[in-house]
């Protein structure tokens, strides 16, 4: 919750753009691509949708479709409050006198 205020109140807004979810992406997959590898090599999986042994790669890639979809609409959403908060802040900014 404190980082969630400062980014709101504390930096400078208008900055994000839809690309940088590319970026953002790249740790969950390199992190999928390692947890797929060490459960083949190991025959443990540290959550429950990641489980290829008990549900087949169908099933893993479907759920990490869906998680991807979650963390897209996430940073969408994220993007589109950076956005909203750099107009409110050039509004209220140009309404004060001087």
């Amino acid at each position: 919750m404190l980082y969630i205020t400062y980014w709101v109140f504390f930096t400078p807004k208008g900055s994000l753009r839809f690309v940088d979810q590319v970026v953002w992406q790249s740790y969950p997959l390199i992190y999928l691509i390692y947890t797929l590898i060490r459960g083949a090599i190991i025959g443990a999986y540290p959550y429950p949708f990641l489980d290829v042994a008990r549900d087949g790669y169908v099933v893993v890639f479907l759920n990490c479709l869906w998680l991807l979809a979650l963390f897209l609409m996430l940073g969408s959403a994220l993007i589109l409050i950076d956005w909203l908060l750099a107009n409110l802040q050039t509004g209220w900014q140009s309404q004060l006198p001087g």
